[in-house]
């Protein structure tokens, strides 16, 4: 109830609701309005007063006047300028009040700061806002108020429920891994739920600016927190700290594999599955090499992007014909790449052998390899002109139907365009990150990658690439087995021999463990050291040809299980087996146990034999009589044999 009658108010008795339309005090009249009956009468304002502190009526005006001192909080910006217009409002009076005019105690007040009611000083007002301060009609609190006070609402517009409902569905649809839930589809489920506790009206929702303002100010100031896969979020949420600073060429080298999105054509037809992996020398930011795949990478593959970088390429890059103003190689000291399955620890932890220090990171943490992501994109967005690639609008694979009716490269003249781009335009650009990086240095090395890295061979020895057999023998792997005189070495189920093999034996004897040395992507052959000299002898895989391709165990393997598995079964030999695995799983019967007695067994089948031999050769008695009477031969007719002495045969 308001303290005062105004104009509007609408009075309700146990009898009947009448409106204010108008207010004489002097009279002591009010003009009121019965929409009841659509009359007008005048009702007595005492009257009205009393009944409305009786209680016999009720008022249903609106609570006082806000922006009263009480309706602020000590800290607010309208509390201190309303003890401020406080303050200057009575050093003004005072001066009044003393004989001075408006000017002169408008300007006696701006010689000294304003103390205010707390104990602070501030500087005087300006002359206009201290005449509007003196100017007022009325000198109460309200009209000291600054006038921004009465803007905005001052209560809340949804209550403590209301939160407690968006933090809920927060936490149980929004707030995990890719939820399919948006925010409007979250405000949704919000203001379903208010409707049916009676919060909101029917019909009506939560605004979507008070659900986003309590996702962000009292769950979490990021909308993706708890949204995006954790390894992704790594990447996507990183902060970046502070600026990497190699500090000369090949301290730091970056190596990445990319997929690219392009469609290539070969004889047998469309290539859909295109990688490039690439490095890059993070101190001059010029590529290092480049190694192009139709298939998952393996280690293989990072070793050859790796001696790529290493050693030169001046030849190569001249037969591809590219215009290159500089060819970067030399020992790297530390190359860092993620924890994939072709960068396997047990592979290129050797590496430090030659003076490599391997460097791993989390897979999908491509903030971790700024340099080469940058380059990364940078290769996709200035290529994506060609034919047969599926990125539109800056997202791969959004013109995939399209780009399979593009004139498509083969995979050599896209490699020719991507060796291209690298040391034709990405190591001739100007990069920000050196033009700003001169403030700081007295040595002008230039704003491109091939100025960089030719400045830094001018001024420095740059490493050289390590020894080629070194290198080498950097891509064997150890393993031990017998060395056999009959079957050589046996591993990964191939044999291994050769016309070394008797040398191996004569040197380690038969039957002897032997370590030995071999390629995991090379199945064709192994390398045992010479016991003597440490020289690696090779045994070649009995199963291969001079025309076998060099493929890895694990693929042979492959090849071989699927070739044994595609080949046709015989039935007769199928049915043969059947047969076999029948009558071998036969159980006997109680009187075959009862005749296992191997005496009786051994005469019963000694008889049936001389029977069946008797039947099928019957003997002539006629014939029997003469041989026997003309071929017999008296005992004592018989000879006796010398004895021989026994000799020395050795």
């Amino acid at each position: 109830m308001s303290v005062r009658l105004k104009v509007n108010d609408v009075i309700t008795t146990a009898e009947r609701e009448i409106v204010i339309l108008d207010l004489d005090p002097s009279k002591d009249q009010a003009i009121c309005f019965e929409p009841a009956i659509n009359a007008k009468e005048l009702v007595s304002i005492r009257d009205l007063r009393r009944k409305l502190a009786d209680g016999a009526a009720t008022s249903s005006a609106g609570a006082p006047a806000r922006g009263l001192l009480a309706d602020f909080e000590k800290n607010s910006p309208a509390y201190a300028q309303f003890l401020f217009n406080v303050a200057v409002v009575k050093r003004l009076k005072q001066f009044i009040h003393d004989g001075k005019t408006k000017r002169e105690a408008i300007k006696l007040a701006s010689e000294t700061p304003i103390t205010l009611a707390t104990g602070q000083t501030m500087l005087m007002c300006s002359e206009r806002q201290a005449y509007r301060l003196l100017n007022l009609s009325h000198d109460d609190a309200i009209a000291l108020m600054p006038t921004y006070v009465h803007r905005g609402n001052r209560v809340p517009r949804y209550g403590v429920r209301m939160k407690e409902i968006v933090l809920q569905a927060i936490e149980d649809h929004y707030a995990i891994q890719k939820s399919r839930i948006t925010l409007p589809c979250l405000r949704d489920i919000i203001s379903k739920q208010a409707r049916a506790e009676g919060l909101l009206a029917t019909g009506s929702s939560v605004s979507l600016k008070y659900v986003k303002s309590i996702l962000l100010h009292e769950w979490n100031a990021d909308k993706d927190y708890k949204r995006l896969d954790p390894r992704i979020a790594k990447s996507a949420k990183a902060v970046a700290k502070q600026r990497i600073r190699p500090g000369a060429p090949l301290n730091r080298v970056e190596i990445d594999t990319l997929h690219l999105p392009f469609f290539a054509r070969d004889e047998h037809g469309i290539i859909e599955e295109i990688l490039v992996m690439l490095a890059i020398d993070c101190e001059t930011s010029h590529p290092l090499a480049w190694w192009m795949m139709r298939a998952k990478p393996t280690s293989d593959d990072t070793f050859s992007c790796l001696e790529r970088a290493i050693y030169p390429k001046a030849r190569l890059l001249e037969s591809l014909g590219v215009k290159f103003a500089v060819d970067p190689f030399g020992t790297i000291m530390n190359v860092i790449m993620d924890n994939g399955q072709e960068n396997s620890k047990v592979r290129f932890a050797p590496l430090t052998a030659v003076g490599i220090n391997p460097q791993w990171t989390q897979v999908n943490s491509g903030n971790l390899k700024p340099f080469v992501e940058r380059l990364n994109r940078s290769l996709k967005d200035d290529l994506q002109s060609l034919p047969g690639c599926t990125r539109f609008d800056g997202k791969d694979g959004a013109r995939a139907a399209e780009a399979r009716m593009d004139p498509l490269l083969t995979m050599g003249e896209l490699e020719h365009w991507i060796v291209r781009w690298l040391f034709e335009s990405w190591a001739n650009r100007n990069l920000d990150r050196f033009v700003t990086a001169e403030y700081d240095t007295s040595v002008e090395l230039g704003s491109t990658p091939a100025l960089r890295w030719a400045a830094y061979e001018r001024t420095q020895v740059l490493p050289l690439p390590p020894n080629r057999a070194d290198w080498l023998r950097l891509k064997f792997l150890k393993s031990e087995g017998k060395l056999s005189a009959k079957t050589g070495m046996s591993f990964e189920t191939f044999k291994f021999r050769g016309p070394k093999l008797p040398y191996l034996i004569h040197q380690y004897g038969p039957d002897s463990a032997v370590v030995f040395h071999y390629d995991p992507h090379d199945y064709r052959a192994i390398y045992i050291p010479d016991k003597n000299s440490g020289v690696w002898t090779e045994l070649i895989n009995s199963e291969i040809s001079t025309n076998t391709p060099a493929y890895s165990f694990a693929f042979a393997k492959a090849q071989r299980k699927a070739k044994k598995d595609a080949q046709p079964t015989s039935l007769i030999a199928r049915k043969f087996s059947d047969d076999l695995l029948e009558k071998s799983t036969e159980k006997p019967s109680k009187r075959q146990m009862a005749e296992t007695k191997r005496k009786e067994t051994k005469e019963r089948d000694r008889r049936q034999q001389a029977q069946s031999k008797a039947n099928n050769n019957p003997i002539n008695h006629d014939l029997a009589e003469v041989m026997a009477y003309d071929t017999y031969i008296a005992p004592d007719a018989i000879e006796k044999l010398a004895k021989h002495k026994k000799t020395d045969r050795t």
